[in-house]
Protein backbone atom coordinates (compact mmCIF):
# COMPACT_ATOMS: atom_id res chain seq x y z
CA UNK A 1 0.00 0.00 0.00
CA UNK A 2 0.89 3.55 -0.58
CA UNK A 3 0.32 6.64 2.20
CA UNK A 4 1.68 10.17 3.02
CA UNK A 5 2.45 11.57 5.75
CA UNK A 6 3.60 15.20 7.12
CA UNK A 7 1.62 17.16 5.08
CA UNK A 8 1.52 20.85 4.91
CA UNK A 9 -1.66 22.03 4.41
CA UNK A 10 -2.37 26.17 3.41
CA UNK A 11 -5.37 28.01 2.65
CA UNK A 12 -5.73 30.91 0.73
CA UNK A 13 -7.74 33.53 0.54
CA UNK A 14 -9.02 34.76 -3.16
CA UNK A 15 -11.30 37.45 -3.19
CA UNK A 16 -12.71 39.37 -6.73
CA UNK A 17 -16.04 39.55 -8.84
CA UNK A 18 -17.27 37.72 -12.12
CA UNK A 19 -19.34 39.65 -14.16
CA UNK A 20 -21.54 37.31 -16.18
CA UNK A 21 -21.01 37.62 -19.82
CA UNK A 22 -23.85 38.70 -22.65
CA UNK A 23 -25.37 35.42 -24.23
CA UNK A 24 -27.35 35.96 -27.70
CA UNK A 25 -29.67 33.98 -29.66
CA UNK A 26 -30.16 34.53 -32.65
CA UNK A 27 -33.66 33.67 -35.13
CA UNK A 28 -31.75 33.79 -38.93
CA UNK A 29 -34.23 31.41 -40.49
CA UNK A 30 -31.32 29.11 -41.97
CA UNK A 31 -32.94 26.16 -41.51
CA UNK A 32 -36.09 26.76 -42.53
CA UNK A 33 -37.59 26.48 -46.46
CA UNK A 34 -39.01 29.17 -47.97
CA UNK A 35 -42.90 29.18 -47.99
CA UNK A 36 -44.69 31.69 -50.22
CA UNK A 37 -47.81 30.49 -48.26
CA UNK A 38 -48.57 30.11 -44.28
CA UNK A 39 -47.02 27.15 -42.99
CA UNK A 40 -48.26 25.80 -39.14
CA UNK A 41 -45.85 26.17 -37.43
CA UNK A 42 -44.46 28.83 -38.99
CA UNK A 43 -40.48 28.48 -38.75
CA UNK A 44 -38.15 26.46 -36.08
CA UNK A 45 -38.85 27.45 -32.96
CA UNK A 46 -41.95 29.48 -33.36
CA UNK A 47 -45.33 28.32 -32.39
CA UNK A 48 -48.36 30.20 -32.72
CA UNK A 49 -49.59 31.02 -29.50
CA UNK A 50 -52.26 29.07 -27.55
CA UNK A 51 -55.58 29.10 -29.33
CA UNK A 52 -54.43 32.07 -31.89
CA UNK A 53 -55.16 31.60 -35.53
CA UNK A 54 -52.46 33.86 -36.87
CA UNK A 55 -50.69 32.96 -40.13
CA UNK A 56 -46.98 33.70 -41.06
CA UNK A 57 -44.06 31.78 -42.79
CA UNK A 58 -40.58 32.17 -43.76
CA UNK A 59 -39.83 34.13 -46.81
CA UNK A 60 -36.93 35.46 -48.40
CA UNK A 61 -36.04 39.15 -49.04
CA UNK A 62 -34.42 42.04 -50.29
CA UNK A 63 -34.75 45.40 -48.45
CA UNK A 64 -34.39 48.88 -49.78
CA UNK A 65 -30.24 49.09 -48.92
CA UNK A 66 -30.09 45.59 -50.83
CA UNK A 67 -30.11 43.48 -47.68
CA UNK A 68 -31.07 39.75 -49.07
CA UNK A 69 -31.96 37.45 -45.85
CA UNK A 70 -34.84 35.38 -44.77
CA UNK A 71 -37.46 36.91 -42.33
CA UNK A 72 -40.59 35.81 -41.31
CA UNK A 73 -43.50 37.25 -43.09
CA UNK A 74 -46.81 37.71 -41.22
CA UNK A 75 -50.33 37.30 -43.20
CA UNK A 76 -53.00 37.52 -41.17
CA UNK A 77 -54.34 37.65 -37.20
CA UNK A 78 -58.27 36.49 -37.16
CA UNK A 79 -58.58 36.16 -33.51
CA UNK A 80 -59.79 38.82 -30.98
CA UNK A 81 -58.45 42.31 -31.70
CA UNK A 82 -56.89 41.54 -34.45
CA UNK A 83 -53.79 40.16 -32.92
CA UNK A 84 -51.67 37.72 -33.94
CA UNK A 85 -49.40 36.25 -31.26
CA UNK A 86 -45.93 33.71 -32.10
CA UNK A 87 -44.14 32.29 -29.17
CA UNK A 88 -40.32 32.59 -29.46
CA UNK A 89 -39.30 29.15 -28.12
CA UNK A 90 -35.45 29.32 -28.89
CA UNK A 91 -35.28 32.24 -26.14
CA UNK A 92 -35.93 30.27 -22.23
CA UNK A 93 -39.48 30.45 -20.39
CA UNK A 94 -37.48 31.81 -17.42
CA UNK A 95 -35.49 34.96 -18.16
CA UNK A 96 -34.90 37.44 -15.94
CA UNK A 97 -32.73 40.71 -17.24
CA UNK A 98 -32.45 40.81 -21.02
CA UNK A 99 -33.41 42.54 -24.17
CA UNK A 100 -35.03 41.67 -27.78
CA UNK A 101 -34.20 43.25 -30.85
CA UNK A 102 -36.01 42.55 -34.20
CA UNK A 103 -35.74 43.95 -37.30
CA UNK A 104 -38.74 45.36 -39.09
CA UNK A 105 -39.13 45.36 -42.37
CA UNK A 106 -43.02 47.04 -43.81
CA UNK A 107 -43.62 46.06 -47.37
CA UNK A 108 -46.94 48.53 -47.59
CA UNK A 109 -47.36 51.63 -46.30
CA UNK A 110 -50.02 51.28 -43.74
CA UNK A 111 -50.51 51.39 -39.95
CA UNK A 112 -48.66 49.00 -38.26
CA UNK A 113 -48.49 47.78 -34.32
CA UNK A 114 -46.18 45.51 -33.24
CA UNK A 115 -43.83 44.69 -30.42
CA UNK A 116 -42.33 41.77 -27.96
CA UNK A 117 -44.00 40.57 -24.84
CA UNK A 118 -40.97 40.31 -22.22
CA UNK A 119 -41.03 37.85 -19.26
CA UNK A 120 -44.28 35.97 -20.27
CA UNK A 121 -46.58 33.95 -17.93
CA UNK A 122 -46.37 30.60 -18.97
CA UNK A 123 -49.52 29.78 -16.84
CA UNK A 124 -51.71 33.22 -16.97
CA UNK A 125 -52.31 32.55 -21.21
CA UNK A 126 -55.00 34.55 -22.90
CA UNK A 127 -58.11 32.42 -23.83
CA UNK A 128 -61.85 33.14 -25.15
CA UNK A 129 -62.80 34.71 -21.94
CA UNK A 130 -59.94 36.03 -20.84
CA UNK A 131 -57.04 38.10 -21.65
CA UNK A 132 -56.19 40.79 -24.58
CA UNK A 133 -56.33 37.96 -27.40
CA UNK A 134 -55.95 33.98 -27.49
CA UNK A 135 -52.22 32.93 -27.00
CA UNK A 136 -51.25 36.36 -25.22
CA UNK A 137 -49.28 35.61 -21.89
CA UNK A 138 -49.21 38.20 -19.25
CA UNK A 139 -45.94 40.17 -19.13
CA UNK A 140 -44.83 43.17 -20.12
CA UNK A 141 -45.78 44.19 -23.96
CA UNK A 142 -43.29 46.71 -25.96
CA UNK A 143 -45.45 47.99 -29.13
CA UNK A 144 -44.09 49.78 -31.73
CA UNK A 145 -46.93 51.84 -33.88
CA UNK A 146 -45.73 53.45 -37.35
CA UNK A 147 -48.34 55.49 -38.78
CA UNK A 148 -48.86 58.67 -40.70
CA UNK A 149 -44.87 59.22 -40.88
CA UNK A 150 -44.43 59.28 -37.08
CA UNK A 151 -43.83 56.42 -34.77
CA UNK A 152 -45.39 55.87 -31.77
CA UNK A 153 -43.77 53.75 -28.85
CA UNK A 154 -45.96 52.42 -26.16
CA UNK A 155 -44.77 50.37 -23.07
CA UNK A 156 -48.16 47.54 -21.64
CA UNK A 157 -48.94 45.36 -19.00
CA UNK A 158 -50.83 42.41 -20.49
CA UNK A 159 -52.64 40.48 -17.63
CA UNK A 160 -55.93 38.41 -17.52
CA UNK A 161 -58.34 41.38 -18.29
CA UNK A 162 -59.17 41.48 -22.22
CA UNK A 163 -57.87 45.37 -22.46
CA UNK A 164 -53.92 46.26 -22.33
CA UNK A 165 -52.79 48.65 -19.67
CA UNK A 166 -50.99 50.78 -20.74
CA UNK A 167 -47.58 52.43 -19.07
CA UNK A 168 -46.94 55.07 -20.88
CA UNK A 169 -46.81 56.18 -24.42
CA UNK A 170 -44.14 58.34 -26.70
CA UNK A 171 -44.32 60.06 -30.37
CA UNK A 172 -41.43 59.97 -32.22
CA UNK A 173 -40.57 62.04 -36.15
CA UNK A 174 -39.77 58.25 -37.41
CA UNK A 175 -40.82 58.06 -40.97
CA UNK A 176 -40.85 54.52 -41.73
CA UNK A 177 -40.82 54.20 -45.65
CA UNK A 178 -42.21 50.92 -47.60
CA UNK A 179 -39.27 48.00 -47.95
CA UNK A 180 -36.77 50.11 -45.14
CA UNK A 181 -35.51 48.57 -42.22
CA UNK A 182 -35.56 49.80 -38.89
CA UNK A 183 -34.56 48.16 -35.50
CA UNK A 184 -35.72 47.77 -32.71
CA UNK A 185 -34.67 47.18 -29.19
CA UNK A 186 -37.29 46.42 -25.95
CA UNK A 187 -35.34 45.73 -22.74
CA UNK A 188 -36.41 44.71 -19.16
CA UNK A 189 -34.14 44.35 -15.67
CA UNK A 190 -34.94 44.70 -12.26
CA UNK A 191 -36.98 42.95 -9.60
CA UNK A 192 -39.32 44.91 -7.38
CA UNK A 193 -38.55 47.89 -9.44
CA UNK A 194 -38.73 46.56 -13.15
CA UNK A 195 -36.96 49.26 -15.57
CA UNK A 196 -38.36 48.93 -19.23
CA UNK A 197 -37.08 50.94 -22.46
CA UNK A 198 -38.01 50.91 -25.85
CA UNK A 199 -34.98 51.78 -28.76
CA UNK A 200 -35.11 52.64 -32.44
CA UNK A 201 -32.30 52.11 -34.91
CA UNK A 202 -31.78 53.11 -38.23
CA UNK A 203 -28.42 52.04 -38.85
CA UNK A 204 -28.20 48.57 -37.91
CA UNK A 205 -27.70 49.13 -34.45
CA UNK A 206 -24.91 50.86 -34.62
CA UNK A 207 -26.46 53.60 -33.01
CA UNK A 208 -29.32 53.47 -30.86
CA UNK A 209 -32.24 56.03 -29.97
CA UNK A 210 -34.79 56.45 -26.73
CA UNK A 211 -38.15 55.33 -27.77
CA UNK A 212 -39.59 55.50 -24.51
CA UNK A 213 -38.92 54.46 -21.14
CA UNK A 214 -41.08 53.64 -17.56
CA UNK A 215 -40.61 52.04 -14.40
CA UNK A 216 -42.74 49.57 -12.95
CA UNK A 217 -42.53 50.02 -8.96
CA UNK A 218 -45.01 47.05 -8.63
CA UNK A 219 -42.96 44.23 -10.45
CA UNK A 220 -45.24 42.26 -11.21
CA UNK A 221 -43.29 39.72 -13.50
CA UNK A 222 -39.32 38.83 -12.57
CA UNK A 223 -39.19 36.37 -15.03
CA UNK A 224 -40.51 34.71 -17.93
CA UNK A 225 -40.84 33.49 -22.42
CA UNK A 226 -40.84 35.73 -24.92
CA UNK A 227 -43.81 36.88 -27.35
CA UNK A 228 -44.40 38.56 -30.70
CA UNK A 229 -47.38 40.26 -30.94
CA UNK A 230 -48.91 42.08 -33.65
CA UNK A 231 -51.93 43.61 -34.76
CA UNK A 232 -54.26 45.48 -32.27
CA UNK A 233 -56.76 46.03 -34.57
CA UNK A 234 -54.14 47.84 -37.39
CA UNK A 235 -52.74 45.94 -40.31
CA UNK A 236 -52.57 42.49 -39.68
CA UNK A 237 -49.54 41.40 -42.85
CA UNK A 238 -47.29 43.33 -45.02
CA UNK A 239 -44.29 43.38 -42.89
CA UNK A 240 -41.47 41.15 -42.11
CA UNK A 241 -39.48 40.52 -38.34
CA UNK A 242 -36.33 38.74 -37.49
CA UNK A 243 -35.43 38.69 -33.80
CA UNK A 244 -32.33 38.50 -31.45
CA UNK A 245 -32.44 37.76 -27.63
CA UNK A 246 -29.53 39.06 -25.35
CA UNK A 247 -29.26 38.88 -21.72
CA UNK A 248 -28.02 41.87 -19.86
CA UNK A 249 -25.57 43.21 -18.37
CA UNK A 250 -25.13 46.63 -20.28
CA UNK A 251 -23.31 49.40 -19.87
CA UNK A 252 -25.74 52.37 -20.40
CA UNK A 253 -26.14 55.72 -17.94
CA UNK A 254 -27.73 53.31 -15.56
CA UNK A 255 -24.35 51.30 -15.53
CA UNK A 256 -23.35 51.79 -11.83
CA UNK A 257 -26.90 50.22 -11.05
CA UNK A 258 -26.33 47.66 -13.49
CA UNK A 259 -23.36 46.60 -12.71
CA UNK A 260 -24.30 46.24 -9.19
CA UNK A 261 -27.28 43.73 -9.64
CA UNK A 262 -25.37 41.65 -12.19
CA UNK A 263 -21.91 41.19 -10.61
CA UNK A 264 -21.08 38.40 -8.02
CA UNK A 265 -18.64 38.90 -5.70
CA UNK A 266 -16.69 35.80 -4.44
CA UNK A 267 -14.73 34.75 -1.90
CA UNK A 268 -12.69 31.23 -2.87
CA UNK A 269 -11.00 29.47 -0.43
CA UNK A 270 -8.17 27.00 -2.15
CA UNK A 271 -6.38 24.60 -0.12
CA UNK A 272 -2.80 23.37 -1.07
CA UNK A 273 -1.10 20.57 -0.07
CA UNK A 274 2.51 19.46 -0.08
CA UNK A 275 3.81 16.48 1.53
CA UNK A 276 7.34 14.59 0.90
CA UNK A 277 6.96 11.06 -0.13
CA UNK A 278 8.01 8.53 1.95
CA UNK A 279 10.38 6.17 1.52
CA UNK A 280 9.74 2.37 0.48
Amino acid sequence: SVSTKYQDERTVNLYGSVTPGVTTLNYDFENDAVSVVAKNPPAEDVSRGAGNSCTASVVSYKDAGGSQSKMLKAYSAPSRNGTGVLNLDKFTQEATDYSVTWRQVLTANANHKNGVLLRGDTKTVGNASKGYTQGIMAGYYMNVYNHGGVTEFRIYKSTKSTSLNMFNSATVNLSVGANQSVWYRASVSGTSRVELKLEYSTDGGKTWNLGTSTTDEGGDFVQGATQYVWGLAAEQGNFLIDWKQASIPWKTESEARWSARNTLTCRVAVLFRAAEPKAW
